[in-house]
């Protein structure tokens, strides 16, 4: 540990969040570190886990509970994500919600709109691994290989989700989170985009859509995320176990989509 560090003991078990935020920005001083000005994230601009050791702030450390195992709580990242997108459409009882996207973002979604109440959730994807796993998980399962997605949202939700999920960033998939949406839908976008997507703005005023984008998580979700693991609400969903030596091979497994969820242990 570093000189200064308080409140730690080696040998404690900890995850760690990927979000480095400053502390003194705007940002960080309203409680939302994911918009630092300074944002650094593990993993992406500075030095991840994929090492037997790595250095991380004290302020990025979360107390593991006893029984989460650490493979368990590699969940907690993407599953905080999903928790701070799916705040920003507040799903209830009430809400038909489609998911568009089943990598472990969308099931985390799908697990999540259950969790809420929602009394139907659709979840659109082309892998058969992951649309089975949707539907052990309670949605309705939409290939959109066979089938106009849009078409089958509307169908089964009655004439358009009130709350639709973005979780692929591609920019194909847009238009049809728009499309698919009732009117006065929520929209929330996690997806990545490297590319510009286009919008039919026009379609979002006429219907009254609400339109929002969410980057990573909070502190406080981070830790809402690792108690919902712990207390087995929320399934990790971890399919593949590889050792570090083997990391070519995980890596492989994931560009090939031959996975739902792979971690590396050192």
């Amino acid at each position: 540990m570093g000189a200064g560090v308080d409140g730690w003991t080696p040998g404690q078990r900890v995850a760690v969040g990927m979000v480095v935020a400053c502390g003194r920005c705007p940002a960080c001083a309203a409680g939302q570190p994911q918009l630092c000005d300074a944002l650094v994230e593990l993993g992406i601009d500075a030095d991840g886990g994929f090492a037997e050791y790595m250095v991380a702030p004290a302020a990025n450390l979360h107390r593991l509970p006893a029984h989460l195992s650490f493979a368990q709580a590699t969940a907690a990242d993407p599953l905080a994500s999903v928790l701070h997108g799916l705040a920003a459409v507040a799903v209830t009882r009430d809400d038909a919600v489609a998911v568009f996207g089943v990598g472990v973002i969308g099931l985390y979604a799908v697990q999540l709109a259950r969790r809420a109440g929602a009394r139907r959730v659709v979840a659109v994807g082309r892998r058969d691994d992951a649309l089975r796993l949707a539907q052990d998980l309670g949605a309705t399962a939409v290939d959109l290989r066979g089938q106009d997605p849009v078409a089958a949202v509307r169908d089964l939700t009655g004439g358009g989700a009130s709350v639709v999920v973005e979780a692929t960033g591609a920019p194909a998939v847009v238009s049809q989170i728009v499309a698919s949406a009732a009117k006065g839908a929520r929209i929330v976008v996690l997806g990545v985009f490297h590319e510009p997507a286009p919008v039919d703005l026009g379609a979002v005023v006429r219907r009254e859509l609400r339109l929002v984008g969410r980057l990573c998580y909070t502190w406080d979700e981070y830790e809402q995320a690792l108690a919902f693991l712990a207390s087995g609400q929320i399934r990790p969903l971890v399919s593949h176990t590889f050792p570090l030596a083997e990391i070519s091979r995980a890596l492989e497994l994931v560009r090939r989509r031959g996975a739902i969820k792979v971690v590396v242990e050192p």
